[in-house]
């Protein structure tokens, strides 16, 4: 029997305890890639690396780490002011751990890659050697790739320290699990093998779930929520805006962290049919919420670089087992199967305003019927034991196993 398929991992996931007492950064990344690690570890003998903005130590010892999930990295590096000196130092500190490695008899078959940033591209560069292991690159998002920069961006980016645009990064890489559909247009014409894995779900969030009791009023008026991001990016004011605008008797509520709370707070203060609820601290908290909702909309607008994304907000949803509105980005059609009420990019405001008003007319038991449909789609195919045995075939197939 061969022995299982040596993996170094490079993200940018917390340890256990400490997600939650940094909530703006990498929300969404953090699920997903613990998710990930914990299924791919069963299948291949797995070491990894994390990099992270802030030092852990100095804040978990005025608020002491939580019972968060999070993932044991083996080591954790520190990109965060002075970015110069911090990053020298993490990317010396991680060929000096790689090297140790090395010398007590662990060898990676393969580097797998978080997204291209610059203790991340320096490592990649820096390893060239045709006997060393290949290097797939995980990509979850990227605003600039395939963009036009001026003269003076690329000037910028040339004469900075370890930073590299996206698109010269490309050619590093042996292979590329990218979450999007759209990336694979930028890997092909360079002939490098690429994978669209959009994520996957843990299926005991499921559990969390609660069933719903259909009442009288649900004949009046219906719950459409929001649950994630509230930057640009992510479309939860414009969501809200275009429902102010809707004559109809339902109310939608929005939960989330971010730049546009206050915008929201707002919104709703002027608009009785708008409710803004604030960040769910916790899984369950998230969970339950969505499945107290009858529609749960995902209103991510074209632009933001979301055509090279995928919402990973979108498998809660569907753990939820509520009717699901969604733009027709990065494969989401695909992932959520016929009964999702999609919204095309490129019609954007009147389409989401065409999907919330064709959701809203939609009796309960309808929509209870989509939103089960959807669940079983989603756990059939996307569960994260399924998604890691693909990962898991391709990081082989590259590697040459």
């Amino acid at each position: 029997m061969s022995s299982p398929l040596r993996v170094l991992y490079l993200g940018t996931s917390f340890p256990p305890g400490h997600v939650d007492l940094h909530p703006g950064i990498n929300p969404a990344g953090h699920t997903f890639e613990v998710g990930m690690l914990e299924e791919l570890s069963r299948l291949c003998d797995l070491r990894s690396v994390t990099t992270l903005p802030v030092r852990l130590a100095e804040r978990a010892a005025s608020s002491p780490p939580n019972a968060s999930r999070g993932w044991p990295h083996d080591l954790v590096l520190l990109d965060a002011p002075p970015h110069l000196l911090n990053r020298w130092r993490s990317i010396r500190q991680l060929r000096r751990w790689l090297e140790q490695q090395i010398r007590t008899g662990w060898r990676p078959d393969v580097v797998m890659v978080y997204n291209t940033m610059p203790i991340h591209n320096a490592f990649v560069r820096g390893r060239r050697d045709t006997q060393g292991p290949a290097r797939v690159l995980l990509m979850l998002d990227s605003p600039r790739l395939g963009q036009r920069q001026s003269l003076s961006k690329r000037v910028r980016t040339r004469l900075t320290p370890y930073r590299h645009s996206e698109d010269e990064m490309l050619t590093s890489f042996e292979g590329c699990i990218g979450l999007s559909r759209e990336m694979e247009r930028h890997f092909t014409p360079k002939r490098i093998p690429f994978l669209w894995m959009p994520g996957g779900c843990s299926l005991s969030r499921a559990a969390l779930a609660q069933e719903p009791v259909l009442t009288e009023d649900h004949k009046r008026s219906l719950r459409f929520g929001y649950f994630g991001s509230l930057g640009p990016h992510a479309g939860a004011v414009e969501l809200a805006r275009i429902f102010a605008g809707l004559d109809s008797p339902h109310e939608l509520v929005l939960c989330g962290y971010g730049k546009q709370a206050a915008e929201l707070r707002e919104l709703a203060r002027r608009h009785s049919r708008i409710r803004f609820d604030g960040w769910l601290e916790t899984a369950a908290d998230t969970m339950r919420f969505g499945s107290g909702c009858d529609v749960l909309v995902s209103p991510r607008p074209p632009g933001y670089g979301n055509e090279h994304n995928f919402p990973s907000k979108l498998f809660d949803y569907a753990l939820c087992g509520r009717a699901v509105v969604s733009t027709r980005l990065s494969g989401a059609d695909t992932v959520l199967g016929p009964e999702a009420f999609l919204v095309e990019a490129g019609n954007f405001r009147e389409s989401l305003l065409a999907a919330l008003r064709a959701a809203g007319a939609c009796s309960p038991a309808e929509l209870l019927r989509r939103g089960r449909a959807i669940r079983s789609q989603v756990m059939a195919h996307y569960s994260w034991n399924i998604q890691a045995a693909r990962i898991a075939g391709f990081l082989t197939q590259i590697a040459g196993r």
